[in-house]
This record gives structure tokens, C-alpha cells and sequence, in this order.
């Protein structure tokens, strides 16, 4: 078949369901001189943890139409479909999202998900550190962690891989939602080798 002869095609898609925390609040990007976007923190409290995924709309009708619906369903929840990205702050790396579209959405099984297909750049005892180089948008550094130890094994620089999975606590909490101090991470839940490679 001509497709598997294609190289794997990297790819970026996050999926939130939850409650807005508040309402969102409208800024400026590049210091206040540049696009508007639309700041928003989603809570998505689960066995997988108590999960904030906070992110931003860079569209301003689907903000604005974001604040009309919350103001009318304050407890409603949404579904907010973008990409999953990260930053550096203080020596930890740390999950946000940038998201291009909503829609209300049942409150039930609230998570934070994504879909990744890029380069492994790096594995180091739970940690896989991916390149994702998408059409038309500067590399991405990303990384994500397994949930036990071995899983990573196997998988060496340069492999393609897609990775699926969830901001979540290393632990999941137990029947009586007891606290769980592990920290809110991006883990992985599936990873497969991908044929084909990015040149």
C-alpha cells in the first residue's frame, strides 16, 4: 500500500472536558501589543487527580461566546479541543493548552488528553522527550512521563512514535478520594512505533 511508504506525519491534539474555574478573562499576547486571546483554567477532578488544565482561546468570537454561555450555565461544563504545549518556569516544566474551539458538554469522566506523534529526542528512566515538527509551526519540545517503570523501554532517539494520554497524579486516588500529593503531570497511557520518519 503506497500510504505506508509515507512518513509519519507529526501531529498535536488536545482534548479538555471540565468546568471553567471563573470566568475567562481577555488579554493581549506579546506584553499587550499583540493578539487577543482569552485565559481559562478548566477544573477536571477525577480518580486521575484534581486537575487544573489552564490554557488560552485565540479566537476572540469563540471567547466571547465562551463568557456569554458561562454566564448563562455558570456550572455547565464545555469541551475545549487544541493542541497540548509546555513551558519552562523556575527550573520545572510545566502543561498548558492552546485551544481553537468549544462546545458544552455533559459533566461526566472530566480529563485533560492528548494525542502526540513526533521524534523521540530522549529517554531517561521514566521521562520521553519528543520533537514535534507540524507544517507550518515552529518545533515543538515536549515530555512526557510513564506510569512504571520499563514502559519506555525499547524506544530510542530518532524513533516515531504517537503517544496518548492524560494530565494526571502519578497515583491514582484512592475510593475515598484521599489526597494525593504526587504532582499533576502529562503521562502516558499508550505509546507505538510509528512507521516512517519526518524527513
Amino acid at each position: 500500500d503506497a500510504m505506508s511508504n509515507q512518513p509519519a506525519k507529526h501531529f498535536n491534539k488536545a482534548t479538555v472536558w471540565g468546568r471553567v474555574d471563573g470566568v475567562p478573562t481577555r488579554k493581549l499576547s506579546n506584553e499587550g501589543k499583540g493578539k487577543p486571546f482569552w485565559r481559562i483554567k478548566v477544573i477536571c477532578p477525577s480518580h486521575r487527580g484534581n486537575v487544573y488544565a489552564y490554557g488560552r482561546i485565540w479566537d476572540e468570537e469563540k471567547g466571547k461566546a465562551l463568557v456569554e454561555y458561562l454566564k448563562k450555565n455558570p456550572s455547565g461544563c464545555v469541551k475545549l479541543v487544541g493542541f497540548f504545549n509546555q513551558y519552562d518556569k523556575d527550573g520545572s516544566r510545566l502543561s498548558n493548552f492552546s485551544w481553537y474551539g468549544w462546545q458544552p458538554h455533559a459533566c461526566e469522566d472530566p480529563r485533560a488528553a492528548f494525542v502526540l506523534v513526533g521524534r523521540v529526542e530522549g529517554v531517561q528512566d521514566d521521562t520521553l522527550a519528543l520533537v514535534l515538527e507540524r507544517e507550518g509551526s515552529d518545533p515543538e519540545d515536549l515530555e512526557v512521563y510513564a506510569l512504571s517503570a520499563g514502559a519506555l523501554k525499547g524506544f530510542t532517539d530518532g524513533d516515531v512514535v504517537e503517544v496518548k494520554g492524560y494530565l494526571r497524579s502519578k497515583e491514582p486516588e484512592g475510593e475515598f478520594r484521599e489526597t494525593n500529593n504526587s504532582p499533576i503531570r502529562p503521562y502516558i497511557e499508550q505509546i507505538n512505533l510509528r512507521e516512517g520518519d519526518l524527513k
